[in-house]
């Protein structure tokens, strides 16, 4: 079966980056003291389809789960597969009613919504990937001159709606919802404090813990100019690694991470072969 672990480890909270946001309300509200208007923006916190699937990739390992679609007459379902062993596989579903086209909106991509939308509610429902988001719930975005998201919102002015532009930063996440937060259970939302709170740096320095011994490998080797293809490939993923490993900061780890995510394994374990002359 699916370890308790790895189902952890499908439910953990995400960076803060990895989390988009959309608009849920919004308005205009005019200042009781200085009698300006002033945009608001409400919004709710959701994963993209290709989050959740990373996670699984992450978790179970690209191999090891699959997608499957059905149509009903109310909808479209999806069902996302894990192997637990060679001929044994968990499936989960859950689904989401058919999107009606619009302006802008082809047939085509309302098919296309109904299998994404679909996908998005079997990852969180049953399998919880993202689950935890529904307890961050719906919060005040910041609307500024230069945001994270560009949106256009509709407001009354006088007897007319009017359409404004805007730029909005999102609300914070609570520090509980937080992937370095202990203790949280994300489906209920609700905090253990005997579990205590571990700071960022220390869950990202855990998170590339496993690489390091490959690092230190590799970094005297660099030094030769024999080794200029290694170092090339190196720099190329790891932009900016100080040359002492043992003293990474939490950005180092923050670069390194985002190396991994863009297959940069793949190439450090190439460089390290190359390095070594063995073959991998």
């Amino acid at each position: 079966m699916i370890r308790a672990k790895q189902l952890r480890e499908l439910q953990a909270p995400f960076e803060p980056d990895r989390v988009e946001w959309r608009i849920s309300r919004a308005g205009e509200k005019r200042d009781k003291e200085s009698g300006e208007a002033r945009l608001w923006v409400r919004a709710v916190p959701y994963l993209k389809s290709h989050t959740i699937q990373e996670r699984f990739d992450e978790v179970v390992g690209p191999g090891n789960w699959a997608v499957k679609y059905k149509e009903s007459d109310h909808g479209t379902l999806c069902g996302i597969g894990v192997q637990v062993d060679l001929s044994a596989w968990i499936w989960k579903w859950d689904g989401s009613g058919f999107l009606e086209p619009r302006k802008g909106f082809s047939d085509d991509d309302a098919a296309r919504g109904n299998y994404t939308n679909a996908f998005k509610r079997a990852g969180s429902g049953p399998w919880g990937v993202g689950r935890y988001l529904r307890h961050v719930g719906e919060g005040f975005a910041d609307v500024v001159d230069s945001g994270r998201y560009f949106g256009r919102i509709q407001v009354k002015r006088g007897d007319r709606e009017e359409g404004v532009n805007l730029w909005w930063n999102p609300p914070e996440i609570p520090n509980q919802f937080l992937p370095w937060a202990g203790g949280v259970d994300t489906t209920t939302g609700e905090m253990d404090d005997e579990a205590g709170v571990e700071t960022e740096a220390t869950h990202l320095a855990q998170l590339t813990e496993e690489y390091m011994d490959l690092v230190e490998e590799l970094l005297p080797d660099l030094e030769s100019m024999e080794q200029a293809r290694a170092r090339r490939a190196f720099e190329m993923h790891f932009p900016g690694v100080p040359d002492d490993s043992r003293a990474w900061t939490s950005d180092d780890c923050r670069l390194v991470l985002a190396a991994l995510k863009e297959d940069g394994r793949r190439e450090l374990d190439r460089a390290v072969a190359f390095t070594s002359g063995k073959k991998r």
